[in-house]
């Protein structure tokens, strides 16, 4: 079992996730605590100093050739969310963010480009597979 905490990450840098390139099946156990409370506020735990949406995204862009076989996120309080006025939550839009982007780094792994997995997302969303909406819950 591979595991790495923020210290890991700010210490080593991307490299050390760039460099999952065995053919190991990978699990990402996504904690939301690990976000800045500027970015996601409705958490158990906020703790200034953690990621960004933006810097966990270049995270999950930078996966190369792992097997993900699945994504488990957690930590994420909805009554502790702060809504727009249609009720979108600013943490709930940043998750779904990472998950969507989780979600098609994956499908672009398995397929030869970027345009070959976002169509295949596409297929799956006219399927049903999955869902259009982001935000389910709305």
């Amino acid at each position: 079992m591979f595991y790495m905490d923020m210290h890991a990450i700010y210490s080593n840098g991307l490299f050390c996730i760039r460099d999952i390139r065995n053919g190991y099946p990978v699990f990402i156990d996504f904690d939301a605590n690990m976000m800045d409370p500027a970015f996601a506020l409705a958490v158990r735990c906020p703790v200034a100093g953690g990621l960004s949406t933006r810097e966990l995204l270049h995270i999950m862009n930078d996966i190369r050739g792992p097997k993900v076989v699945g994504l488990d996120v957690h930590g994420y309080f909805p009554d502790l969310d702060v809504c727009r006025k249609d009720g979108v939550g600013l943490t709930q839009m940043a998750l779904a963010k990472v998950i969507k982007e989780v979600i098609l780094k994956v499908y672009t792994i398995s397929t030869q480009t970027e345009e070959e997995g976002m169509a295949r997302v596409q297929v799956l969303q006219r399927q049903g597979t999955i869902s259009e909406n982001p935000y389910p819950d709305h």
